[in-house]
């Protein structure tokens, strides 16, 4: 749980502090341009060590600073824990209690951050880039012993890209690669799919207690299954692919080029939704993620941020979206330019 946060040269930041006591149910409201945003984006840092909206470190330092620092005080079984980050445009520092962490994913221990804006009616509305990070945060939340994987599988991916610029034909070093990276998708695919199954119950739970008669269904949708096949296996059967992979010089399996459909009414919600039915679905996968969390026994140390969504809701989903945030065990912030979510459970910090 957060209870303080303090930020020095953090986008308009010079020096902010708040205290949000012991309070779960949060909405920071202020005018546009007054750094709401910045605030959820520093919390976010926090927990993932990287930004929402900046590429680069350096767009999240105030001008005319060198540096940024972050400072959030959690709680955790009763005990109190301080978080501080401190970071230039080259270099990056992470305290856990006064100790210097050699990984920022300890922190996921004692944070663990779902983030909701209006962008992400990208996840319904945008190509799967916007999915395939999602899964990726919800690996990294869920199963923070497997963001390695992850690692493993960017460096792979990487090296079996730079090895096809040159390959002219299958032989035992292409092969050597190609049974590396096979095992490490084999293992993303089973996760990733699993957790699409996660979300499934935990959409399916919303609905019934929100009565809404709604049918979504997320899919995991493969390129190539690999699940069941040892690698020998798969070469005898896809040797077709290592061949239009040498002639094209491009990788042709793997997660990254994988997708998750999402089903809304038995129709693909991308092609079919109305725009307010794909915000309000946007916003039903992420409850769907917290909701997940709060069943892993994750609640105490899970924090939904929400930056300035309420509005963006047709009259009718904003009803159904305060039923379901009031439901929730966890920790929420939310940032409205004025109004809270007709809710009297919020309450409002000064900034």
């Amino acid at each position: 749980m957060l209870k303080k946060l303090e930020l020095r040269n953090f986008r308009c930041h010079q020096n902010l502090n708040i205290d949000f006591g012991d309070n779960k149910k949060i909405v920071i409201i202020k005018e546009n341009g007054a750094g709401k945003t910045s605030i959820l984006e520093a919390i976010y840092y926090a927990c993932f060590a990287s930004s929402f909206r900046a590429k680069l470190k350096f767009d999240m330092i105030m001008h005319d600073q060198q540096s940024a620092f972050i400072r959030l005080g959690l709680q955790k079984e009763g005990d109190s824990h301080i978080v501080k980050i401190g970071f230039s445009q080259t270099e990056k520092a992470v305290w856990l209690d006064d100790k210097k962490l050699k990984s920022h994913k300890e922190i996921s221990e004692y944070l663990k951050v779902v983030f909701l804006s209006p962008e992400d009616i990208g996840l319904i509305a945008s190509g799967p880039e916007n999915r395939r990070h999602f899964l990726q945060e919800i690996v990294c939340l869920l199963q923070p012993e497997k963001v390695t994987l992850l690692h493993k599988y960017r460096y792979y991916q990487t090296s079996r890209k730079a090895q096809l610029e040159t390959a002219t034909k299958i032989d035992s070093e292409f092969l050597a690669w190609a049974e590396k990276y096979f095992l490490v998708s084999q293992e993303l695919q089973a996760i990733y799919q699993e957790n699409c199954e996660l979300l499934n119950q935990a959409l399916r739970n919303d609905l019934k207690s929100a009565n809404l008669d709604f049918n979504i269904e997320l899919s995991y949708k493969k390129i190539v299954n690999l699940q069941g096949v040892v690698f020998d296996q798969f070469c005898r059967t896809n040797s077709h692919i290592f061949e239009e992979e040498i002639r094209t010089q491009k990788l042709r399996f793997g997660v990254h080029l994988e997708d998750v459909e999402i089903h809304f009414q038995g129709k693909n919600a991308r092609n079919f939704a109305s725009r307010g039915q794909q915000k309000f679905l946007s916003l039903l996968l992420k409850l769907a993620f917290v909701k997940s969390l709060e069943k892993q026994g994750f609640a105490e140390v899970t924090l939904f941020l929400i930056d300035d969504f309420a509005s963006e809701l047709d009259p009718v989903f904003r009803g159904y979206a305060k039923a379901l945030l009031d439901s929730l065990s966890c920790q929420i912030i939310e940032t409205r330019p004025n109004g809270i979510l007709e809710s009297s459970l919020f309450f409002q910090a000064q900034i």
